[in-house]
């Protein structure tokens, strides 16, 4: 259950930073920012896995998942002062090429 709330509630956050992402470019630029996207979060990823995946072998899992409920708890705050408002941003696609 635990496991289902914290996917869904990723795959929302990632598509909010790529809708930013995408009306905060031009049409010209968009394959690019598509692609430094895609590429950045894969690195997190991996880094958040080997970061995790590492810390059992070294602290313990009881020391694991209390890291991990004082790193959500903490960080819960950053939610609503660093949520990002798409409202009045105009995403149209007569965007002028850059040169």
């Amino acid at each position: 259950m635990v496991a289902g709330i914290s996917g869904a509630a990723w795959t929302l956050a990632a598509a909010e930073l790529w809708a930013a992402g995408l009306s905060a470019v031009t049409s010209v630029i968009r394959g690019r920012m598509k692609a430094t996207l895609m590429v950045v979060s894969n690195a997190g990823l991996v880094a958040g896995g080997l970061l995790w995946g590492a810390m059992p072998d070294r602290y313990g899992i009881d020391t694991t998942l209390h890291a991990a409920s004082i790193a959500l708890i903490s960080l819960l705050p950053l939610l609503f002062c660093l949520s990002i408002d798409l409202k009045g941003v105009n995403v149209s696609s007569d965007d002028k090429p850059v040169s």
